[in-house]
């Protein structure tokens, strides 16, 4: 495994034969390998990395496939990436990928149901929307800040 090998500056980098090992979640059963594989054909490089992908069982197991150094490199959600301890991470463009919507739903009544109204309430409100953004969790129509 390489170690002190600069990070890819664009999706394209991964090509390069320094990266052996490129985790993603699998793309059969994970929306987030689903979007990897999308953006990695849109970029002209799915078939280049033939023998070199680790699939993981979901996102958060392609990021663990990168921090055991069981990997060089993983491709997984920018909520994960952002909060990686000594990772650098490079934001794939939305338009790489089909949209990865996701939605929150509250059940139920009582007391429970009334706290977790509350924090629908916040995750919508200026303050709320800033934090969500910060970690990629977009609207849609919403663009990420730089």
């Amino acid at each position: 495994m390489q170690r002190h090998v600069a990070a890819p500056k664009h999706l394209a980098d991964l090509a390069d034969p320094r990266w052996k090992r490129i985790a993603i979640a699998n793309p059969e059963h994970a929306p987030y390998g689903l979007a990897a594989k999308q953006a990695l054909e849109k970029a002209g490089i799915w078939a280049q990395l033939d023998g070199r992908l680790v699939l993981g069982e979901n996102v958060q197991a392609a990021l663990q496939y990168a921090q055991t150094r069981n990997a060089d490199v993983a491709i997984v959600a920018l909520s994960l990436a952002v909060v990686n301890d000594g990772g650098e991470f490079l934001p794939i463009e939305p338009t790489m990928h089909e949209p990865l919507d996701q939605e929150l739903v509250v059940c139920g009544t009582g007391e429970e149901a009334d706290r977790a109204r509350q924090l629908v309430a916040f995750i919508a409100s200026p303050d709320g929307r800033e934090i969500m953004t910060r970690y990629g969790f977009l609207l849609p129509g919403e663009q990420p800040k730089p």
